[in-house]
């Protein structure tokens, strides 16, 4: 499996429907069928957003069952500002769009950019609630690129789980800046739930295949 914050979600992500111009060698795995958006200034990197606090929407029933809830109701929920929605440090990571069918299939007459075994049911598990323009150039950013765009996405490539997260739940707290401290504990629980989530269903194949094993020994 492949857990990708930030950066790393930058490097899974594919970039083939932006590599036509200037993103052409951009280093990409090409994990999942998404990618980030770019802005309008053609002159502005998509990773020079800025950085600071932004409210992240779990989605239901899967983003909030497989990252957040724990039996809780979300006004016991200290973290929880609003029904479903977390605060969280973000620090210029992508805002990702997924690919269409059509789009996949394009890519892969152009130039077989898109992974065949990438599969196309990309989930989105939280979006971005709030926007975040506090870069140098980020003036030239048109507003309303950020809310609504897909902050954690999650998927399969070839037999492994991808989660891509673009904040930073890991180190989320109640400062604007990034700290030597770790974050809020309830947040870096996200974390640990994305890396559970793709580590599970791996253990649940190994064991299939021991316990099959084993029965063959048997006889």
């Amino acid at each position: 499996g492949y857990v990708g914050v930030c950066v790393g979600a930058y490097l899974a992500c594919d970039w083939a429907p932006t590599s036509w111009g200037r993103y052409k060698e951009a280093p990409s795995l090409s994990l999942l069928g998404c990618a980030p958006v770019l802005h309008d200034a053609s002159d502005i990197e998509p990773w020079t957003r800025g950085e600071g606090n932004c409210l992240v929407r779990l989605h239901k029933p899967l983003g909030r069952e497989a990252l957040w809830d724990e039996g809780l109701d979300w006004r016991a929920e200290f973290e929880e500002e609003a029904e479903d929605v977390v605060r969280v440090r973000y620090h210029n990571g992508p805002l990702i769009s997924l690919h269409t069918a059509d789009t996949d299939a394009s890519l892969r007459a152009k130039d077989g950019n898109v992974p065949e075994n990438a599969e196309a049911g990309v989930k989105v598990l939280a979006t971005f609630d709030t926007e975040v323009r506090n870069c140098v150039g980020s003036a030239a950013i048109a507003e309303g690129h950020m809310k609504g765009t897909a902050a954690v996405v999650s998927g399969m490539y070839g037999n492994g789980k991808v989660v891509l997260l673009s904040p930073h739940f890991e180190s989320s707290h109640g400062g604007r800046a990034l700290a030597k401290t770790p974050g809020l504990m309830r947040l870096r629980r996200v974390l640990q739930r994305a890396v559970q989530l793709v580590t599970d269903g791996q253990h649940d194949s190994e064991d299939k295949k021991k316990n099959e094993a084993d029965s063959k020994n048997e006889f």
